[in-house]
């Protein structure tokens, strides 16, 4: 049944949304540990999830269409 499997990486402060979004449509899904990207300075910049999602073709099609539509909102 879930046969197509996407990697996502989701800043921390926004996995939380990522995974009500992931309810909706009904994935199957494996998070990873939190890391940490830094600077040039060694200063911790911002935290990371990794998502490993499955689902079928249609799921993540309509994931990938809901993400679109949420970032295009975040830009304005």
């Amino acid at each position: 049944m879930f046969n197509i499997r996407k990697k996502f990486e989701i800043n921390t402060h926004e996995a939380m949304d990522f995974v009500r979004l992931l309810g909706r449509y009904g994935l199957k899904f494996k998070v990873s540990d939190e890391y940490v990207v830094k600077d040039m300075d060694d200063k911790p910049v911002d935290r990371f999830r990794c998502f490993i999602v499955y689902g079928t073709r249609k799921q993540i099609g309509e994931l990938m269409d809901a993400r679109d539509i949420i970032m295009e909102y975040h830009k304005h």
